[in-house]
């Protein structure tokens, strides 16, 4: 046989033997959910493989992170997807965190209210009656307006929409602030009552439970969260006495930071 068809063959060999043993060797056969603390008890963890489409015998180079993570989150609104790992060579971790929700808000002409997270996903569906029983903060003078939905339970897992909500982003960043700057003992209602919101007037305003409200102007050339530094501030060196006044505090647009009974004329 001619010496270069050898080396041709040869060749050949190699590389279809290389294929085959990286079949084998590159194929799906370890795969876990892993859930911090102790809170994995909440999560169907077979649910959750199942669901992912994420099968063994499969090559570990053409798992779907994306696909699996959108199914995941789907089938199990507490759940989120923080990253699925791969480690050759076989090798597959998905990582969640359980959602926690943290609002509620009411869905128009519906008797219902959903559960928000800090991302504003909707984790259940519940009757109106029962939110004052949760802990949980209350968003009122902004409803959830839902149309063409015959069941609003089919709610869960999904995302309010800007569409939805005006102030979303907002009171998404109000949220943040307040965990940022450690008031919230770890959960916002520890902190907080209600978030008002004022869509005609552009203003949100966080009701404590010491009293105080503090509010928080939409468009105002500060951030909320340049905002909340300040009426944090505001209300972080005030006595104990005028802590548990119901008062506003506020930045005024021309006298700076303010605490006061009502309202400027503007936000009325």
């Amino acid at each position: 046989m001619n010496k270069r068809l050898i080396i041709v063959f040869s060749s050949i060999a190699v590389i279809v033997l290389t294929l085959v043993i990286g079949a084998i060797i590159f194929t799906v056969s370890d795969i876990k959910v892993l859930v911090p603390g102790d809170v994995n008890q909440t999560i169907d963890m077979t649910g959750v493989l199942n669901v992912s489409g994420i099968e063994r015998g499969t090559s570990i180079f053409t798992v779907d992170e994306k696909g699996a993570t959108a199914k995941i989150e789907k089938e199990y609104p507490t759940a989120k997807v923080v990253k699925i790992e791969r480690f050759l060579p076989n090798k597959i971790r998905i990582n969640i965190v359980v959602r926690v929700p943290i609002l509620a808000m009411k869905v128009s002409d519906t008797g219902k209210h959903v559960l928000l997270d800090r991302e504003m996903k909707i984790i259940e569906v519940v009757d109106s009656s029962t939110v004052g029983e949760l802990e949980i903060v209350n968003v009122v003078g902004e409803e959830l307006a839902i149309d063409n939905i015959d069941n609003v339970d089919t709610l869960a897992g999904s995302f309010i929409s800007t569409e939805n909500l005006m102030f979303k982003q907002a009171i998404m960043d109000t949220v943040l602030a307040l965990e940022t700057y450690g008031n919230t003992n770890e959960r916002l209602y520890a902190f907080a009552d209600e978030i008002v919101v004022n869509s005609s007037k552009g203003y949100l305003h966080v009701k404590t439970n010491v009293g105080a409200k503090l509010v928080v102007r939409i468009n105002a050339g500060k951030t909320t969260a340049e905002q909340m530094t300040v009426l944090y501030k505001k209300l972080d060196e005030l006595t104990d006495a005028q802590r548990v006044v119901d008062n506003y505090i506020y930045i005024d647009v021309v006298d700076g930071v303010k605490w006061t009974q009502s309202l400027p004329s503007d936000l009325v």
